[in-house]
C-alpha cells in the first residue's frame, strides 16, 4: 500500500509539470558548460560546503600545479539525484555584500525529515556563510521504524574570509558533522554505528614585495562510536583519529611564469589506544618540500612541473614530480595531460564515508603511487562537447590504500573490516554533453579495466534537465547502470522537480531509487548484507529570507 501511495503521489506531481513545459516557448537563457572551464586546478585542498543552495566563494589559488585526480563517474551519475538547481532566485549585482539567507524544511516516507539553514553575504570583506542541514530517517526501505533501518546526519559548516588584492588575505573554515547509521539486525553486539567529524582550516596570504608567502593549517578529527545493543561487550567500541596538517609556501609570479616552493606535513593518529590495533598501526605521517613551476606559453598553451623530496610512514624517501601541459585548438579541440609520482595520506573519514558500516581498525597508510591521465574535449557543433578521459594509477614501493571488502566480517560484530592492498587502476571515460537554452542532456560511460573499486566494471549515465524560461519550474532526471560479465544491476532512476508558489517561495518534489518501489524490503544491496536507503520520495518548501 505505501508503494502505491507514493508512486501515485510522484505522478500526480510530475505529470502537470511535463505538460506545463511543453507548451513553455524557447527562451535565452543560456547556461554555461564549466567542466571544460577548468585549467591547472590548484594543490591547496579547498573545503567547499556541498549543498545546492548557496554558491560559495572559492579561496585564491596557491600552488600553481593541478590537483591530480583520479578519473571517475561524475558525481551525478554516481547519486542519479537530478541536476535540478534548487536555487529560489539568482542573486543580482546589487545582492553582493549584503546578508541573505533561504531555509528548506521538508518531509519524506518512513518518517522522514530534512531541514536546512544557510546564511551568506558574498562579496563583501568579510564575507561569510553559515549552512545548517539536518536528516532524519527510520524505517526506510519499506522496513517498520525501529527495525534497525535508521539514518540521521546532522552538519554544521562555516566559511569566512577578508582581505583585498595586493594585501594580506585571511579565510577561516570549519565544520562539524555528525551521521548515525542503524545496524539492521545484522550485529549481535551492537544497534547502530556513529560518526562525528570536526575540522578548523585557517589560511593567510600575504604579499611580500615581489613575493607572496601563504600558509596554512589544518586540524581535524574522525570519531567512530558503536551502539551497544541487549548483550554486553568488553572489545572496543569507539576509537578516534586526530589529524594535523600544516603547510607554508612561498611563490612568485610574472607575466607568463610561476615558481613556488612549499612545505607539507602530514599527520594522523589514533588517540584513544583502542585494544585491537597495534601500537605500529594507530598512526602515519608525511612530510615533503616540493618546488613547482607553471608558463603560459600563450593563451592556447600552459604548461608546468615539480619536482621535490618526501618522506613517509612506509619509505624512508621518495622523490615526487609531475609534469602537465593544456592545449587549445580555438572552439574545435582542448587536450590536457599530465603524469608522474605522488604520495597521499588520507583521514580514516574517506573509508568511514564509503562504508559507514567499517569496523575499528588501523590508520590508512601512505599511498604512495606512479599517475598518468589525460583529457580530451571535442566541440563538434555548437552546445554539444564530447569528452574523452583515461587514468592510470599504480602502487609505488610496497605502499597502497585501503580497498573495500565484500563481505562482512564473521563473529557477533556483524561489521566490515578493511586491509590495505597495492593497486594497478586503468580507468577510462565517454561523454557527450549537449547545453542548451532550456534543456541540458547527457550521456556517457565510465570503465575500470585492471582493478576495480566498484563491484561492476562498466557504468552507463544519463541525465536530462529542463527550466523554464522565467524560471518558473523545472525537472530534472538521472540515471544509472552497472554491468559487466558477471552480471547486470538493477538501474537507478531519480527525478526531481520545482515549482514557483510566490515570490522567494519555492517547491521541490523529489523520487530517488524509483526502481527500488517495486523490490519492497528485499531493496538494494550498499554493502552486503547492509541496504541503501533505497525508494524515497517527498516534498520540500524553499524560503528567501
Amino acid at each position: 500500500m505505501k508503494r502505491i501511495i507514493a508512486i501515485s503521489i510522484i505522478v500526480l506531481f510530475f505529470s502537470p509539470l511535463m505538460l506545463l513545459a511543453q507548451q513553455t516557448e524557447q527562451g535565452s537563457l543560456t547556461l554555461p558548460d564549466v567542466a571544460e572551464d577548468v585549467r591547472a586546478v590548484e594543490n591547496t585542498p579547498v573545503a567547499v560546503p556541498v549543498p545546492d543552495l548557496l554558491p560559495i566563494p572559492v579561496p585564491a589559488a596557491a600552488p600553481p600545479l593541478p590537483t591530480e585526480q583520479p578519473i571517475t563517474i561524475p558525481e551525478s551519475a554516481l547519486s542519479t539525484a537530478g541536476a535540478l538547481d534548487a536555487r529560489s532566485r539568482q542573486l543580482s549585482d546589487d545582492a553582493f555584500g549584503k546578508a541573505m539567507g533561504e531555509a528548506m524544511v521538508g518531509a519524506f516516507l518512513w518518517d522522514g525529515v530534512t531541514a536546512h539553514l544557510s546564511l551568506y553575504r558574498p562579496g563583501s570583506d568579510p564575507s561569510f556563510s553559515i549552512i545548517f542541514s539536518h536528516e532524519t530517517q527510520d524505517g526506510f526501505a519499506f522496513h517498520e521504524p525501529g527495525s534497525g533501518f535508521s539514518l540521521r546526519k546532522t552538519s554544521l559548516q562555516g566559511n569566512f574570509r577578508g582581505g583585498k588584492d595586493n594585501a594580506p588575505r585571511w579565510s577561516i573554515s570549519a565544520a562539524f558533522a555528525d551521521q548515525f547509521n542503524g545496524l539492521q539486525g545484522q550485529s549481535q553486539d551492537f544497534s547502530g554505528i556513529s560518526h562525528r567529524y570536526l575540522s578548523f582550516i585557517p589560511a593567510l596570504r600575504f604579499p611580500l614585495g615581489a613575493f607572496t608567502v601563504y600558509s596554512e593549517l589544518e586540524g581535524s578529527s574522525a570519531a567512530l562510536s558503536l551502539e551497544r545493543g541487549q548483550s554486553t561487550v568488553s572489545t572496543d567500541v569507539r576509537a578516534q583519529e586526530l589529524g594535523i596538517q600544516p603547510s607554508l609556501g612561498i611563490e612568485w609570479a610574472g607575466k607568463v611564469m610561476k615558481f613556488s616552493l612549499e612545505g607539507l606535513y602530514i599527520f594522523y593518529g589514533l588517540i584513544n589506544n583502542p585494544s585491537s590495533v597495534a601500537v605500529s598501526d594507530r598512526l602515519v605521517q608525511q612530510g615533503e618540500l616540493r618546488l613547482a613551476s607553471s608558463f603560459d606559453i600563450s593563451p592556447a598553451f600552459q604548461t608546468g612541473a615539480s619536482l621535490g623530496i618526501g618522506t613517509n610512514s612506509s619509505l624512508l624517501w621518495y622523490v615526487p614530480f609531475s609534469v602537465w601541459f593544456d592545449a587549445g585548438l580555438g572552439d574545435v579541440l582542448s587536450v590536457s595531460a599530465k603524469g608522474g609520482l605522488e604520495s597521499e595520506t588520507r583521514s580514516l573519514r574517506e573509508l568511514w564515508t564509503l562504508n559507514p558500516y567499517t569496523d575499528i581498525g588501523p590508520v590508512q597508510t601512505a599511498d604512495t603511487h606512479w599517475f598518468a591521465g589525460g583529457v580530451i574535449n571535442l566541440y563538434p557543433w555548437k552546445a554539444i562537447t564530447l569528452r574523452f578521459s583515461a587514468d592510470w594509477k599504480s602502487s609505488f614501493g610496497g605502499t597502497g590504500r585501503i580497498w573495500p571488502q565484500e563481505a562482512a566480517a564473521s563473529g557477533t560484530r556483524g561489521l566490515f573490516s578493511y586491509e590495505t592492498r597495492s593497486y594497478n587502476l586503468f580507468n577510462t571515460s565517454i561523454e557527450a554533453r549537449h547545453t542548451g537554452q532550456q534543456v541540458n542532456a547527457a550521456v556517457g560511460l565510465a570503465s575500470q579495466w585492471l582493478d576495480k573499486w566498484d563491484k561492476r566494471s562498466q557504468a552507463f549515465y544519463t541525465s536530462l534537465e529542463y527550466h523554464d524560461t522565467n524560471n518558473r519550474f523545472g525537472a530534472a532526471g538521472s540515471a544509472r547502470l552497472a554491468f559487466d560479465a558477471a552480471g547486470i544491476d538493477i538501474p537507478t532512476l531519480d527525478m526531481s522537480a520545482y515549482l514557483h508558489l510566490g515570490n522567494g517561495i519555492r517547491l521541490n518534489a523529489d523520487a530517488q531509487d524509483i526502481f527500488m518501489a517495486f523490490r519492497g524490503p528485499q531493496g538494494r544491496m550498499m554493502w552486503e548484507p547492509y541496504l541503501e536507503t533505497g525508494f524515497q520520495a517527498g516534498l520540500r518548501l524553499q524560503f528567501t529570507l
